[in-house]
């Protein structure tokens, strides 16, 4: 295993790649999107994946779905995915189920424990059952929203109840909602899709696309691996991450100083890490930049605020309330910041 993945070693070390040999992950869906992370774990060196889909490939298939193939048509996608591994990674262990997940056979399939679960089902109701599922069962899990009628898709990580245009994802808030769920990982595109009557559109490109960007996130979840972060201490469900001085660390919005600070963060999207482990950091975009705006405006709040109060005993009298309003304001947006970005919990 170790030569065919001397190139993956290079990036995440042995101690990386031992991690995802030791890893176990549920893909359901085997088609356009989960198709393609099927391939991207087994090839990056994830030891177990339980590959699940009900369906059989058919030609109509062969524009989109990594798994097809002219030779296979007529196969149930499960099993070409296992056949599929045994050519490309010999070294993964795949538990093939050809059958539908529902609710039905969801005890069946989650008969074991998986370390994460890839969400990419079409079907509603059973994907709403399976993230259901697999809160019950504190599993994490991403899920695939719509990738059809795109013809230039960015696929980016967000949580659903973020996301904006895309008609599968507002269909999963309310079924989330009426269900309990507050928060789910989703991978969806940032541009609206094109108008369609019909069966959607789709192109090879799109859906491997997000097929990528979920198997990017899951194997760096799974590993908790960077060169950038590192778990210094942790109480209850709280991680204390320190950012490691390394080379490769220029910092980044998550720490806002540079290579000195602290971030609390709460679950590490619900990955279980140990004081020492290294670990990889989403960051929110909107959450820190919204902070930015508060503190511009901060100096002028206080400017205003020392003019107003000698208001009425002169010119002299409120310019000097102004002059030191501002003077206040910058102590008080350093400490300001400075706690923001220390205590803010960003996931």
């Amino acid at each position: 295993m170790l030569e065919s993945h001397d190139r993956t070693v290079k990036l995440i070390g042995n101690d990386g790649l031992a991690k995802l040999a030791a890893s176990s992950v549920l893909v359901v869906g085997l088609g356009g999107v989960g198709g393609c992370v099927f391939e991207m774990l087994a090839r990056a060196g994830i030891g177990k994946i339980t590959a699940v889909d009900g369906d059989v490939f058919e030609i109509t298939n062969l524009n989109r779905q990594i798994l097809s193939t002219v030779a296979n048509a007529g196969t149930p996608k499960a099993i070409a995915a296992a056949k599929r591994a045994e050519e490309i990674a010999p070294h993964c262990v795949v538990n093939a189920k050809f059958m539908r997940y529902c609710e039905q056979t969801a005890d069946e399939i989650f008969s074991e424990r998986y370390d994460y679960v890839a969400d990419c089902i079409d079907s509603v109701a059973d994907k709403t059952d399976l993230i259901v599922r697999c809160n019950k069962e504190n599993v994490p899990v991403i899920s695939a929203m719509g990738s059809g009628n795109r013809l230039k898709p960015r696929f980016t990580v967000t949580d659903v109840f973020s996301s904006s245009g895309d008609g599968l994802a507002r269909v999963m808030r309310k079924r989330l909602r009426e269900a309990g769920i507050k928060s789910l990982t989703v991978v969806c595109d940032t541009e609206l899709p094109l108008k369609r009557d019909g069966t959607p559109g789709t192109v090879s490109y799109a859906p491997n696309m997000s097929g990528c960007v979920m198997a990017q996130y899951r194997n760096g979840a799974v590993m908790q691996i960077t060169e950038s972060c590192e778990v210094c201490s942790r109480k209850g469900k709280l991680y204390y991450v320190k950012l490691v001085k390394n080379a490769k660390c220029d910092g980044c919005k998550a720490c806002g100083f540079g290579r000195k600070n602290y971030l609390v963060m709460p679950a590490l999207s619900q990955i279980d890490c140990a004081v020492g482990d290294r670990v990889e950091i989403s960051m929110p975009e909107r959450r820190v930049k919204g902070s930015y705006v508060y503190l511009y405006l901060l100096p002028l709040i206080l400017t205003f605020i020392g003019i107003m109060i000698p208001f009425g005993h002169g010119e002299a009298w409120m310019l000097m309330g102004g002059a030191i309003g501002l003077a206040a304001s910058v102590p008080a947006v350093y400490l300001i910041e400075l706690a923001f970005r220390r205590k803010k919990k960003y996931l």
